[in-house]
């Protein structure tokens, strides 16, 4: 917990606080290294494909990926995966069934939806709204002498 405290705070917006919570709440990132490592016993889902046979072979659609996975977090997909961050923007079930926070609101490298039928949809929702009060604050501070 140390080390990301100290290094990646900047790309994955209050993980830590999100692996707090109970190990049935589920994830979703394309970078699943740190997120597992920090949730050994967490539902994580690999959005690119590489655990997933469905993902690799067929590629990523959001209304396939919505229809067989409903994590309860979803950290946006690398920059680097333009086209999947589009098609799950776009998907209606998307829009319908989660906040976003964006990456350019948290100050991280990716963005956070969280899914409003979660159990947890309260308590992640104090997480990001917490951290969006950091952000304005130290906005707020960044001129002071």
């Amino acid at each position: 917990m140390r080390e990301y405290r100290k290094r990646w705070t900047h790309n994955w917006a209050e993980l830590d606080h999100f692996s707090a919570l109970p190990n049935d709440l589920s994830m979703a990132t394309t970078e699943v290294g740190r997120v597992v490592a920090m949730n050994p016993s967490k539902t994580i889902i690999d959005l690119a494909g590489l655990n997933d046979t469905d993902l690799a072979l067929k590629g990523f659609s959001a209304d396939r990926f919505f229809a067989n996975h409903a994590p309860d977090l979803l950290y946006m997909p690398h920059p680097h995966y333009q086209g999947m961050r589009d098609k799950i923007l776009h998907s209606p079930t998307f829009r319908s069934r989660y906040a976003l926070y964006t990456s350019i609101s948290l100050q991280s490298r990716f963005g956070v939806a969280i899914r409003k039928d979660s159990e947890y949809f309260e308590q992640m929702k104090i997480i990001l709204e917490r951290r969006l009060q950091k952000v304005k604050s130290s906005h707020k501070n960044a001129g002071k002498p």
